[in-house]
């Protein structure tokens, strides 16, 4: 059994919100690349210093092994796929390009106005028309409907990712040394339910 807070689901939930507090400090890509090893090899070192100084059971290096592979072989390259593509769209506009910025907002906001006074307003009295109406008021809040539903693809890739840990976590604890049923049954490590992977912080 490993403690909660030394599982690989939780070493790269807390690896994701340090790496996402640096994600827009960089527009070049390959910095980013370098910048994201630099800090998942610092992060790493000290839950593996922390893990080993807990001398939580005779072999701690099979575990700080398997942490280091897992973490920069398989969640490091799949985070950095999902951060580059966030930058990209961030500095996209969300899809939206320059309607996003705040000279953009104004512009919409002036259609939105334009539009619902000679157009809509002309026919307000037909029922068919009021969607129309509160679709066009709508209009200048588009740029946050849009990074809105970035944000929750993003937090939903990232949390995804964290729940492929966990799997990956037990499917290792299920075939480590000493995990097999003995005389009497399974051990209480291998019939507990596994921890719920951790959730990122909202904001991110």
């Amino acid at each position: 059994m490993i403690p909660s807070e030394y599982r690989l689901e939780t070493v790269v939930a807390r690896l994701a919100e340090r790496l996402d507090g640096a994600r827009r400090s960089f527009d070049d890509e390959a910095a980013l690349e370098a910048a994201f090893a630099r800090i998942t090899d610092e992060q790493l070192t000290a839950a593996i210093a922390e893990w080993r100084a807990l001398g939580w059971n005779d072999d701690p290096e099979a575990h700080a092994r398997f942490l280091r592979t897992e973490v920069t072989g398989t969640f490091l390259p799949r985070y950095q796929r999902a951060a580059m593509a966030m930058n990209r769209t961030e500095a996209d506009g969300y899809g939206l390009g320059a309607a996003a910025s705040p000279l953009g907002r104004v512009g919409l906001t002036a259609v939105a106005l334009l539009v619902l006074w000679f157009a809509l307003l002309r026919f307000a009295e037909l029922p068919v028309v009021w969607p129309l109406i509160l679709l066009d008021l709508a209009l200048p809040f588009l740029p946050d409907v849009a990074r809105t539903l970035a944000v929750r693809r993003y937090r939903g890739a990232l949390e995804e990712a964290i729940d492929d840990m966990a799997r990956i976590q037990e499917q290792a604890l299920a075939y480590a040394p000493g995990r097999s049923e003995g005389a009497a049954g399974p051990s209480a490590a291998a019939t507990e339910d596994p921890p719920r992977p951790p959730r990122l912080r909202q904001g991110q």
